[in-house]
């Protein structure tokens, strides 16, 4: 074992850095729109969600090649959904009571009761009045439950009778489909959101991450992986740099709403193809020790909870600004906005942890338990 971040890990917590910048730049403007935002704030959000369907695809097909989800019987697709639902149905209830209860009742008490059913189970991809700061992001988790449904089926009856060579035909096929939807629900008048949001239009990132692991699985370690490392990490934070920066300065948005999914896709799985090989040296388990001996290690820190820094950040990133804005400390300089982002941000990891520590990590327990049975 080794005292390094796990690769997976630091590709969560990139995705999960590009969600925090530019939501945090849109609530501290809600606050305050006098507060000016250096270019490098702007991080790609919608990017970060293409990054999360690739991981999350990806990592759940190590799960069915490697025989963790017996696809194979109604029994195992049930102990497969039942594991998933633990996972994220308990924090994701919660966060919508909370909201319910202390950000806005209104909302839910006066909102199309058909828009409290979809949040509820797991249909709700944006539309109507998503009305709070919050509320809206949850499409991400309906989409993903919505993947984790049909995930099963797609690999025992598709996935599974594949050989490689027809796997890589496959990726190729959805890579392409997926850019031709895009493209041609453009052309059909849809808008960017309902393009960004809809389930159909992200299936390519995630079963395309998904089977990915056809070329990963049991595969030897050799110098050209080993060399293309440090490449696909400085190839993939360069071109989210390069996004950034385009975003930022209002250039090639319809390149980045239609076209970079496929570059994200691409670039993760470059990313998989560089560090996931056989008997890849594990990360040792994380304590303060480990931490101390390499502060890389945060980035595994990060990602144990990120899913509570997902559902929370929104509504919690907008804490300081109305604290500085009623004390009158609601300037316009640099200060404001340092303050801002981070005394927001250790809000959200406090609220995130104890979210982990309460709620998620209990259920992962029963989860573990429900396995060994």
């Amino acid at each position: 074992m080794s005292n390094r971040p796990d690769v997976f890990n630091v590709l969560r917590c990139i995705a999960l850095f590009c969600v925090l910048g530019v939501h945090s730049k849109i609530v501290i403007s809600a606050a305050n729109p006098a507060v000016p935002f250096p270019w490098y704030i702007y991080t790609p959000a919608w990017a970060a969600m293409w990054m999360f369907f690739t991981l999350s695809g990806y990592l759940l097909g190590k799960g069915f090649y490697n025989g963790k989800y017996k696809t194979e019987t109604l029994d195992g697709v049930k102990q497969f959904y039942i594991s998933r639902f633990v996972r994220i149905a308990p924090p994701y209830y919660l966060f919508i009571f909370l909201v319910f209860c202390f950000v806005n009742p209104v909302w839910f008490a006066t909102i199309d009761f058909k828009y409290v059913v979809k949040l509820l189970t797991f249909t709700y991809n944006g539309d109507g009045n998503p009305g709070i700061d919050g509320i809206g992001a949850l499409w991400f988790i309906s989409t993903v439950v919505q993947c984790y449904v049909l995930a099963p089926f797609v690999y025992e009856f598709v996935f599974k009778r594949l050989n490689k060579r027809q796997s890589l035909w496959m990726f190729c096929g959805i890579v392409v489909v997926g850019a031709m939807l895009r493209y041609y629900g453009r052309k059909a008048g849809y808008s960017p959101g309902d393009i960004y949001s809809s389930t159909i239009t992200n299936l390519d990132c995630f079963f395309g991450g998904l089977l990915f692991n056809a070329f990963t699985k049991d595969v030897d370690d050799s110098r050209l992986k080993k060399m293309m490392r440090p490449f696909s990490l400085i190839v993939l934070v360069g071109f989210i740099l390069v996004n950034t920066w385009f975003y930022a300065n209002n250039l090639h948005m319809d390149m980045y709403r239609y076209r970079y999914p496929t570059v994200y896709i691409l670039l993760f799985c470059m990313v998989f193809y560089a560090f996931d090989v056989k008997n890849r040296v594990r990360s040792t388990p994380l304590s303060l020790t480990e931490v101390a001996h390499n502060p890389l290690r945060l980035f595994d820190c990060m990602a144990v909870i990120s899913y509570g820094m997902y559902l929370y950040h929104s509504n919690l990133l907008s804490v300081v600004p109305k604290i500085l804005n009623a004390i009158g400390g609601g300037g316009g300089g640099g200060n404001y906005l340092s303050v801002s982002v981070l005394a927001g941000g250790v809000i959200c990891v406090v609220a995130a942890t104890i979210n982990y520590y309460a709620i998620e990590k209990p259920c992962n327990m029963i989860r573990k338990n429900g396995r060994e049975k």
